[in-house]
């Protein structure tokens, strides 16, 4: 059954007790009390209501533990196992702390890249140690507790009860970066001994590691990528000279091409995540941050603390032997930011699908898609967001270039038309009468008609844009209105119930 308000008011004024407390009998016997101190419905109502369903719990205590409380587990035995964990955590962060600071303390300020590196491991684990001692308070081991004893039998894992709290992938310091970079289309086992090659056998290393790029198609997916891409596409030449380079083995001018454009793609990925470019991020670093703090950049501590070495020895002309390795390494750095780039998670790309579909569906003949993506689907607000963008010319540019400048006007000529309007709101009745059964009885039932509600942050939206009827915006502003006082009245009556 679902948690009712009055349990969970039960469950918010026990949060602060110890764990004995909690024990099956005693948190039975506590929950009874309460609901009978609180809501005047005592021992005697449950066991009416227990006697009367029959359902099938081996006895009472069982019926109030599982029904009504939703437990599905000892929660005296789930808060020890929480306290436990997190009293353990906070010894693994304090120990962590104490050796990153130890760490940095050993490093000289001259290797400013590999201090700066540990500094941010440290600050990272600093606020994980802090975050560590917040869990370990009373009220959040509880609520932790509560929230495992809820899980269904057999669900094993689930959404509802995953901690992502202290999930950081960035606080391991010993994760090597730049092999998951360079071998981002391995699979795990391939990519594992790559690695482990690494530091095994060098030379065949770098056998293995130019037969993956070769296996992969690194080259042809770059050319292909930059001669598709929006974004990338005013880079296609320098792309097409590097690979002639690179297949020639003329690893020095290669290398030196592309390192240039590592950093120059960051401000393409920064364009593409939406943040403003005009903003004062002018260093490599500063770039990375900002991205890194909107969206986990992966490989951060690889671009932000190792790659500037590079970056710099070739910025002031002090590296002059390129070796393979580097080479390799340029090139997947080129290829995982393309990638990144590319993505379909990517706003525009998700715009484009849209797009797409809109037009192979011909949308403008039946709008009950468009209505449902704008109104009801699962990434509705995200979906309102970029519509509001391109709405406002943000992505003219873009898709013009993707031939898509007209499907745009076709999506704004289907918001503007009448069929369109009547779609959202088309005086239906307020209220609908129906027959519905309930344990084998037919009853009679009023149900109102919420639609409407659905489409609300559309139409916010695009009245911005188009002149609707002020005829028709009235009545749909009186509708929602009249739906707002049907509710009051329905929560009225339920109050002078008492349910």
């Amino acid at each position: 059954m679902g948690y009712l308000r009055e349990v969970e008011s039960f469950f918010d004024s026990i949060q602060n007790n110890s764990a004995r407390s909690l024990s099956y009998d005693r948190l039975i016997k506590s929950f009874l009390q309460y609901m009978g101190q609180e809501y005047g419905y005592g021992e005697e109502c449950y066991r009416k209501d227990f006697n009367e369903e029959n359902l099938d719990y081996k006895d009472f205590n069982e019926y109030i533990y599982k029904y009504y409380m939703g437990l599905n587990r000892d929660l005296r035995g789930e808060y020890e196992n929480v306290e436990r964990e997190a009293k353990e955590r906070i010894k693994l962060y304090e120990e962590c702390v104490n050796n990153l600071s130890n760490k940095v303390k050993s490093i000289s300020s001259s290797e400013k890249y590999t201090r700066e590196k540990y500094k941010f491991f440290l600050n990272i684990n600093v606020e994980l140690l802090e975050k560590a001692k917040k869990a370990r308070e009373k009220a959040n081991i509880f609520q932790r507790a509560l929230t495992n004893c809820r899980e269904k039998p057999g669900w094993g894992w689930s959404i509802w009860s995953y901690d992502n709290t202290f999930s950081d992938i960035q606080q391991y310091v010993h994760i090597d970066w730049k092999s998951k970079i360079n071998f981002l289309e391995a699979s795990i086992k391939q990519g594992r001994e790559l690695t482990e090659k690494k530091h095994s056998d060098y030379e065949q290393y770098l056998i293995l590691f130019k037969n993956y790029i070769n296996e992969h198609n690194i080259l042809e997916k770059l050319l292909c990528i930059s001669s598709r891409n929006y974004y990338l596409q005013n880079r296609q030449e320098i792309i097409k000279e590097a690979i002639d380079l690179f297949e020639a083995g003329n690893y020095t001018p290669f290398v030196y091409m592309l390192v240039p454009q590592i950093e120059g793609l960051f401000d393409v990925y920064k364009t593409v995540l939406g943040i403003n470019n005009e903003e004062m991020h002018n260093g490599l670093v500063d770039k990375l941050n900002v991205i890194n703090d909107q969206q986990r950049l992966w490989g951060y501590v690889y671009y932000a603390f190792e790659f500037p070495v590079l970056r710099n020895n070739i910025a002031h002309g002090n590296m002059v032997t390129i070796t393979a390795e580097m080479a390799y390494d340029t090139l997947m750095d080129i290829f995982y930011l393309f990638h990144e780039i590319e993505s379909n998670d990517r706003e525009y790309k998700i715009i484009l699908d849209f797009l797409e579909t809109f037009t192979c569906k011909h949308f403008d003949k039946d709008n009950a898609y468009v209505l449902k993506y704008f109104s009801s689907d699962l990434q509705c607000e995200e979906n309102l967001r970029w519509l509001e963008k391109c709405l406002d010319g943000n992505y003219d540019s873009m898709l013009a270039w993707y031939n898509h400048a007209d499907t745009l006007n076709n999506l704004k000529e289907l918001f503007k038309s009448d069929k369109f309007r009547i779609s959202i709101y088309d005086y239906e009745p307020l209220e609908t009468s129906g027959e519905e059964e309930l344990e084998g009885k037919q009853y009679s039932s009023i149900r109102i008609n919420r639609e409407l509600e659905n489409y609300i942050p559309l139409l916010n939206l695009l009245k911005n844009y188009i002149n609707f009827p002020q005829r028709w915006m009235s009545d749909v502003e009186q509708r929602i209105h009249d739906i707002s006082e049907k509710d009051k009245e329905s929560d009225q009556l339920i109050s002078n119930l008492g349910l």
